[in-house]
């Protein structure tokens, strides 16, 4: 679910006010009032591990994006529409590269005799590689 924020200046201080999806402009985007974007990201939980308080910190500094991990399946990422974006893309990057690393844990052995089932299971092998 995406929320939009538009940030506000009154004086010295920084307000967010709630704008309705699409509610911003260009015009809006490019003057000082640049729209704040909430949005979740599902990584499995099983997964999360590999995104480690170092590897968020150094997310966030590069993208300027707040990142929220929870203990669900979701990741709250907060920031500019590039600031997200550059966000989740650096988020999958590190998933991506780490489950090329993650050691297999189970074994199948099982005699294969038919065809069909040799070339399914052969399908098989490569969609889990």
């Amino acid at each position: 679910m995406n929320q939009v924020f538009k940030i506000v200046e009154v004086g010295t201080r920084r307000y967010r006010v709630r704008t309705p999806l699409g509610g911003l402009d260009d015009t809006q985007l490019k003057s000082g009032n640049a729209a704040v974007v909430r949005q979740q990201m599902t990584v499995p939980q099983q997964l999360h591990k590999l995104l480690t308080g170092s590897s968020i910190s150094r997310i966030q500094e590069e993208t300027k994006a707040q990142i929220r991990v929870s203990h669900g399946d979701t990741i709250e990422l907060e920031g500019s529409v590039g600031e997200v974006a550059a966000a989740k893309k650096r988020i999958q990057k590190v998933i991506d590269e780490g489950t090329q690393t993650i050691p297999y844990t189970h074994f199948i052995s099982l005699p294969i005799g038919d065809s069909d089932v040799q070339r399914r299971v052969g399908v098989f092998q490569s969609e889990v590689k």
